[in-house]
């Protein structure tokens, strides 16, 4: 009877300990994605912004509207702080980094010059990420 108190109290225990962590993983494998309402309105947002003219500037709204989404999801800092959070969901983090280099360089460096291909690169890695958090 005394092994029964013990082992049945301690067996209890390690399946409550692991049904939690279990759950826990799974929670945090789910990515969070906008609402309906809030993609709508991201996706409204990212046409404004591709519609731009200047490239340099549409660079810098387009990145506005994708850290803008992610700032919504909860993930917060600068735009680095939040790419390391959620950088994992995104299969193009690479692709999102150099735009965002490129953003830092339109933003810091006088006289910057930017390529037409590399503002389709920024539009390209910048516009998947935004669908990957709807």
């Amino acid at each position: 009877i005394l092994i029964m108190n013990i082992l049945i109290p301690s067996i209890i225990g390690v399946v409550v300990v692991l049904v939690f962590i279990g759950w826990m993983m799974i929670r945090k494998g789910k990515a969070r994605r906008l609402s309906s309402s809030s993609a709508a309105k991201y996706a409204g947002a990212w046409q404004k912004a591709i519609a731009v003219q200047d490239v340099h500037r549409k660079i810098l709204e387009m990145e506005k509207v994708l850290e803008s989404a992610m700032q919504e999801l909860g993930y917060q800092g600068s735009f680095a702080d939040k790419m390391r959070t959620a950088g994992p969901r995104f299969s193009n983090k690479e692709q999102i980094w150099q735009a965002h280099k490129l953003r830092n360089r339109i933003a810091h460096e006088m006289g910057m010059e930017v390529k037409d291909w590399e503002g389709r690169m920024c539009e390209e890695a910048f516009g998947k990420a935004l669908r990957t958090l709807s």
